[in-house]
């Protein structure tokens, strides 16, 4: 992994966890990153479980919104469903 993917991943997990509930886009833009990069960490993070979405209703277009997995295991199964 590059130190530039590396350095954004870490400030991408930091901004997902100090404020919930924002946007691929909200993000890219808060970190003043690249969209694609930002949503493609995303989208694999979601994939691996440690981070789970849910459709926005924030902002004029919607979209998904992004949220840590919880702690509690229990709410863990209930957000995913399983």
């Amino acid at each position: 992994m590059s130190a530039r993917l590396r350095t954004l991943t870490s400030r991408l997990r930091s901004a997902v966890a100090r404020k919930p509930g924002r946007t691929a886009t909200q993000l890219a833009h808060a970190l003043k990153a690249d969209p694609a990069s930002v949503s493609s960490l995303l989208y694999r993070w979601v994939v691996s479980g440690s981070l789970f979405r849910t459709t926005g209703v924030k902002g004029p277009r919607g979209g998904w919104t992004y949220f840590p997995v919880p702690e509690n295991e229990e709410l863990r199964r209930w957000l995913s469903g399983s």
